[in-house]
C-alpha cells in the first residue's frame, strides 16, 4: 500500500496509474514467494546431496555386500549397524590356563584393533550375525599359519554390541574398542574349512583369517582411563595374571600378560 499511498498524496494522479502501482506491489510479493521457493528448494537438494554422499552405515542401512571368492550358492554377506535385541548364554567347557594357550590349534599374538564391524550371513532360509574384528599384529608370540608383524588379521568373533544387551559372559571381546591394544589367541581358518547353510557353502576364509575359540578368555584388552590403564581378561581362566595383578593392580600391562603367556607356551 505504500506505493498507493504516496501517490494519493501527491494528488491529481490518474487512477489507471494508481492501479498499476497496485499490480507492480502484487508483483514484487509474488517473486518474493517465488525467491524463498527456490532457496528451500536448493537448501533441500543440498542437504539430500549430503546424505548421498555418506556411507550407508551413517544413512542407518546396510553396507555393500562383500564379495564372496570361494563361497557357493545363494549366500549374501553384509555389514550391519543393528544387531537382534536377543542375546544367548555362554557355556565354556572348563579348560586350565595352560590348557586354553597351549592346547588349542591356535596363533598367539599381539596388536592394536584397527576396525570392527558386525556383519549378517543371509540366504534363503535365515540369518547370522558375528562381530570382524581387524588387528594390526604387532608382536607374534606362536605362530601356527600366516600370523606375522606388520600383518592385519580379521578375527571372527560374537557380534560386538555397544547397547549393553549381548551375551552373558562375553565380558572380554563385548568392550572392544578400536585403538585398544590387545593379546589375541586365535585359531586360524584352513583354506577350505567351511559352514554348510540352507541355500550354500560359506567359506570362512572368504570373510575372515581366523576366529576366537571364544569371546571371554580367548582375548586380553588393554583400556587406558582416566585413572589409568585396565587389563580386561577372564580373571577366573588365568590364575597366573589375576595373581600378578593382585601384587600391583594399578600397574598390570600387557608386558605382565606377554610374560604369563610366554611362560606357559614354554611348558
Amino acid at each position: 500500500m505504500k506505493e498507493k499511498k504516496l501517490l494519493r498524496l501527491i494528488g491529481n494522479i490518474a487512477d489507471e496509474y494508481i492501479a498499476e502501482a497496485d499490480v507492480v506491489r502484487v508483483e514484487k510479493r509474488k517473486y518474493r514467494w517465488i525467491t524463498a521457493a527456490v532457496c528451500a528448494i536448493l537448501i533441500i537438494a543440498a542437504g539430500y546431496a549430503v546424505w548421498l554422499g555418506r556411507s550407508p552405515a551413517e544413512n542407518g542401512t546396510s553396507a555393500a555386500e562383500w564379495k564372496l571368492e570361494r563361497s557357493t550358492g545363494d549366500i549374501h554377506v553384509t555389514e550391519v549397524t543393528e544387531l537382534p535385541e536377543e542375546g544367548s548364554v555362554a557355556c565354556l567347557a572348563y579348560l586350565t590356563e595352560e590348557e586354553l594357550v597351549t592346547q588349542s590349534d591356535t596363533n598367539v599374538f599381539r596388536g592394536t584393533i584397527a576396525d570392527i564391524q558386525n556383519i549378517c550371513i543371509a540366504d534363503s532360509e535365515g540369518k547370522k550375525y558375528y562381530g570382524i574384528i581387524t588387528v594390526k599384529v604387532s608382536e607374534v608370540y606362536r605362530d601356527l599359519e600366516g600370523c606375522e608383524a606388520g600383518q592385519d588379521i580379521r578375527i571372527l568373533t560374537e557380534p560386538i554390541r555397544m547397547d549393553g544387551i549381548g551375551t552373558f559372559g562375553m565380558d572380554t571381546m563385548e568392550k572392544a574398542e578400536i585403538g585398544m591394544e590387545g593379546i589375541f589367541i586365535a585359531r586360524p581358518y584352513a583354506a577350505h574349512e567351511s559352514m554348510d547353510m540352507g541355500s550354500g557353502t560359506l567359506i570362512w576364509k572368504d570373510i575372515a583369517d581366523c576366529e576366537l575359540p571364544d569371546g571371554v578368555r580367548h582375548a586380553f584388552l588393554q583400556k587406558k582411563g582416566i585413572l589409568g590403564q585396565t587389563i580386561l581378561y577372564d580373571k577366573d581362566a588365568y590364575p597366573s595374571v589375576w595373581a600378578a595383578e593382585r601384587q600391583d593392580m594399578e600397574k598390570l600391562t600387557l608386558d605382565d600378560v606377554a610374560a604369563v603367556i610366554q611362560e606357559l607356551l614354554q611348558k
